[in-house]
């Protein structure tokens, strides 16, 4: 079970056939994509995404839903981390499309935006909806050089309005619902202790935006085993007796942590059918 794993690949259950992952696939915000865009009437949009699997196949499957309600992707594009999206740029440009769908991680993703605004991509005429997990303020540049690409410059400021307006959709990783998770205590309780921890001198923060996916996850190892008991008595099996490639004791987890439902930190934890979280998406508007 994974508490960070967002590739769709992984949703594959022929090939990853006991996997399992709190974290919700990249792919669970397009339901999100569609409805904003039903939301406001938009009936067409591009694609624009950097040229990996993460992103990619996000893509292909919002071009699918898409398609299903009746939305038209009038252009889809990919540029890798070497290429200059400015012939990608262009082909959305002449498309007239004002609904543009971007994914990519932020070094890129700054030289997308720096050429759109050089373009006339950017500002109230066009819509961009992009991926809610880049860091704050994704857009500048950490060095302080602002960015360039080919023969444009934008500096921090060119870049905070190249990128005002757009929308962002993200997995909810902290619950809101007021009620006590499995552990006893509430989301905002649990978050309380997490700050307290992380404010020691020697405390560990690395990965701190997935603490509540791996809580979430412990538990879902916790319920599982504990879960299993009964079952593995009937086969005179103790979870202390079994051993790495015990196949009878592994049908027996799978079948009850696809089964789980249980309100964790980051909401209701439950599996689809391929291991897959089913989780809450977030829609943000950068102002």
């Amino acid at each position: 079970i994974s508490y960070s794993s967002a590739s769709p690949a992984l949703s594959t259950r022929s090939v990853y056939r006991n996997f399992f992952r709190t974290h919700p696939s990249e792919t669970s915000v397009n339901p999100a994509r569609i409805e904003l865009c039903k939301r406001f009437g938009w009936k067409k949009m591009a694609s624009i995404y950097q040229t990996e699997e993460l992103f990619s196949a996000t893509s292909t499957s919002l071009i699918q839903m898409a398609k299903q309600n009746g939305i038209e992707v009038t252009v889809t594009l990919g540029f890798s981390a070497e290429d200059d999206p400015l012939q990608a740029l262009i082909s959305i440009k002449k498309s007239a499309t004002r609904i543009i769908v971007a994914g990519f991680y932020s070094p890129q993703g700054r030289k997308l935006f720096c050429r759109a605004y050089h373009l006339g991509l950017t500002g109230p005429k066009y819509v961009w909806i992009i991926a809610g997990w880049l860091d704050d303020n994704w857009w500048i540049d950490p060095q302080g050089k602002g960015v360039t690409i080919g023969n444009n410059y934008c500096n921090d400021s060119v870049m905070t309005q190249a990128v005002q307006g757009y929308f962002c959709m993200a997995s909810l990783s902290i619950s809101n619902r007021l009620e006590p998770t499995i552990s006893g205590k509430t989301s905002s309780e649990w978050l309380e202790s997490l700050n307290q921890y992380l404010s020691k001198p020697k405390a560990y923060t690395g990965a701190r935006d997935y603490a509540s996916y791996t809580y979430d996850a412990v538990w879902a190892i916790a319920l599982t085993l504990n879960r299993s008991i009964d079952q593995l008595a009937n086969i005179d099996r103790r979870l202390e007796d079994i051993h790495y490639n015990d196949r009878e004791a592994l049908a027996i987890f799978m079948e009850q942590m696809q089964s789980l439902e249980f309100l964790g930190i980051t909401g209701l934890v439950a599996f689809n059918k391929n291991g897959d979280r089913l989780g809450t998406s977030t829609i943000k508007r950068q102002i």
